[in-house]
């Protein structure tokens, strides 16, 4: 008896590790997600891998680089074609990286297309905080120089004259970028430029179109030539001279710019105040009870209660409660639900208190009526704008609902 238990377990043991040496050689594709944070703050986020063939859906960076966290993810000969990536807080934090593009209070997920490691092979694949794309046709070999503008008139600007890298050449804006928790993927162009030994530690750059209308206006901001402290030149004839020498050998480099603004920021912070001073798009009252804010940028939920809502005589509605997406740690759209009806008769005055600096700013804008009132009835007739999806209990089961329909498709 204890001769077959020993044969027993030995056959046990040679059938595990074929199956364990089965699962090893079927899966020799890799993939190597680069991902960039503006903050550096990584260690409060995952990848979140779905997709048939893949061990496991959760995965934590294995290397560090100049341009983020890098994750592997092995690819097995059976897994889907295209798998669905997204960056999601750890420990169940309410985080999911990118953008709502079809507004449904979700963040949306990210498809990579995998066919080509399957049954073998090496992919690496890049992707930026607030993009809706993974980039999947960049040289991982040599420095990169990563160049995000932004144009609030929108205009058609297509590319970068580059000079001084032996020889004058133009880099297109190829990519396009969303701001993290927004609903738009497009508010930034992105232009990739290839950095190698051979190149100077300076190259002069000029933004146009595609009609090379220069993006030059800045020049009315300088008495002289400049030198800033990161040693960028900024030049009376509208080039701009930017350091790449710690580049030159590898690694990657970001810098942000502002159309008519002449200064190449490195901070993304700075960058992004600079160019989303923060506003009230709109306040509308939905229903007599309830004030829609719209900003143009998500702000923390730990800042949204400083809210006042005056009525035209001075007078203070009093804001019962804030419905927020419970699904987020931010968001740029809000719902003040009031204590008492509004007097659609009278006019409104949203006020919004926030820190800024360390001093104390605030923003306000007139509220409009969402709906149409028949001044003989006093009633509400018509509701013309949605009320977003909020945190409130009973909202939020709807939100639910479409969460596990979202991730179910």
């Amino acid at each position: 008896m204890k001769r077959n238990l020993i044969i027993f377990a030995f056959f046990i043991s040679l059938l595990s590790l074929s199956l364990y040496v089965k699962a090893e050689t079927c899966c020799k594709g890799r993939i190597y997600l680069h991902y960039h944070r503006y903050e550096n703050d990584y260690d409060l986020v995952e990848l979140i891998v779905k997709g048939n063939g893949y061990s496991q859906n959760i995965y934590n960076a294995s290397k560090y680089d100049q341009f983020g966290q890098i994750y592997e993810i092995p690819v097995c000969r059976d897994a889907d074609d295209n798998i669905i990536i997204s960056i999601q807080g750890k420990d169940n934090t309410p985080y999911k990286d990118g953008v709502d593009l079809d507004q449904d209070g979700i963040i949306d997920d990210k498809a990579l297309d995998v066919s080509d490691v399957k049954y073998g092979g090496v992919k690496h694949v890049y992707l930026l905080q607030g993009a809706n794309l993974v980039y999947d046709d960049l040289n991982p070999q040599g420095g990169k120089l990563f160049v995000i503008y932004y144009d609030p008139t929108n205009s058609e600007v297509s590319e970068i004259l580059v000079q001084g890298m032996k020889t004058k050449h133009t880099i297109p804006f190829k990519y396009t970028l969303g701001l993290d928790q927004s609903d738009s993927d497009n508010l930034f162009k992105v232009a990739i430029i290839d950095i190698n030994p051979s190149n100077d530690e300076q190259f002069s750059f000029i933004i146009r179109n595609d009609k090379y209308d220069k993006d030059i206006n800045w020049i009315t901001q300088l008495s002289n030539n400049e030198l800033d402290r990161f040693g960028n030149l900024y030049k009376l004839n509208g080039e701009r001279l930017i350091n790449i020498s710690d580049i030159l050998y590898g690694g990657y480099k970001f810098i942000y710019l502002i159309k008519g603004e002449k200064t190449i920021y490195t901070d993304y912070k700075q960058f992004l105040e600079q160019a989303f001073p923060l506003e009230i798009i709109s306040a509308t009252f939905p229903s007599k009870r309830t004030v829609s804010v719209h900003f143009n940028k998500p702000i923390g939920y730990d800042g949204i209660n400083q809210f006042k809502l005056l009525d035209n005589d001075g007078e203070e509605i009093e804001i019962e409660k804030i419905a927020y997406n419970a699904f987020k740690l931010m968001d740029n759209k809000f719902n003040l639900l009031l204590r008492t009806d509004i007097d659609a008769k009278k006019e409104y005055i949203i006020t919004y208190v926030y820190e800024k600096d360390g001093e104390i700013q605030e923003l306000e804008t007139e509220v409009t009526l969402g709906f149409t009132i028949s001044e003989e009835e006093g009633v509400n007739k018509e509701i013309k704008y949605p009320i977003i999806i909020s945190g409130v209990i009973v909202i939020s089961t709807i939100v639910t609902l479409l969460v596990i329909l979202k991730r179910s498709k």
